[in-house]
């Protein structure tokens, strides 16, 4: 496969695969809002990750029945416990790095804007109930982390090692997953939610890295998963006044 069809194929994953997840995720809450008339947004953000975990299957399934790729193309196996101690150690990069690209981008005056998540918590007229960010930890390890992990390193960054050395796929496959995040920061100027997605393009590259050293899918998916369930308690914490 040429490189520029490789190219096009893997960035086709992974903005196809979050056009799924939208597809999937607007049928069930048209289909609750069918059902109930009103979907509030405590019952939208769980809706949606279902409608996540719907469209990385989705992808997923679609991208094995036409490609002559067979389910050993995601690597995938139980981690060993120097691989957990790894896991851990790159949630701890991942937090670090996140908090210190933005304490370097505050100190330039260059804008940054927050997560939907976050405003929805902190910012609303009326904001959303904190407990359901204690709900949200277990579904940021069992669905979240694993399913984006899946499309953006099993999938895109795979199909872009049959063609190009290992760190342009970490790098292409970084760049989507933070442009297809893009949305999700608009919050704030355009301006502000471009710079932002510095921060997201790093702790993608980080993830990528980690799936590229230890050869395992789920390595990724559990550093993935535990770095979001960590910025939910501690975005409880906020909102609550626990610290």
């Amino acid at each position: 496969m040429s490189q520029v069809r490789t190219f096009i194929s893997a960035t086709g994953i992974g903005i196809g695969g979050y056009l799924l997840i939208g597809i999937w995720s607007g049928i069930l809450l048209g289909a609750l809002y069918f059902t109930t008339g009103a979907v509030p947004f405590e019952q939208e953000l769980f809706v949606s990750n279902l409608g996540l975990l719907m469209g990385a299957i989705t992808t997923t399934a679609l991208f094995f029945q036409f490609t002559d790729h067979r389910y050993q193309f995601l690597r995938v196996r139980t981690p060993t416990s120097k691989e957990i101690l790894l896991v851990l150690g790159g949630v701890v990069v991942l937090l670090a790095g996140a908090m210190g690209l933005e304490f370097l981008l505050g100190l330039l005056n260059v804008g940054t804007s927050d997560h939907q998540i976050y405003e929805a918590f902190t910012t609303s007229e009326s904001p959303a109930d904190p407990t359901i960010l204690l709900a949200l930890i277990p579904i940021s390890i069992l669905i979240i982390g694993p399913c984006e992990e899946l499309i953006f390193r099993g999938l895109v960054q795979g199909s872009l090692y049959q063609s190009f050395d290992r760190q342009y796929a970490i790098l292409v496959s970084s760049v989507i997953f933070a442009m297809v995040h893009f949305p999700a920061y608009l919050t704030a100027s355009a301006a502000d939610a471009t710079s932002t997605l510095l921060i997201v393009l790093f702790l993608s590259l980080i993830l990528g890295w980690l799936y590229e050293t230890t050869d395992n899918l789920i390595l990724p998916s559990l550093a993935h998963g535990i770095y979001n369930a960590v910025l939910f308690l501690f975005l409880y914490f906020e909102v609550t006044g626990v610290v």
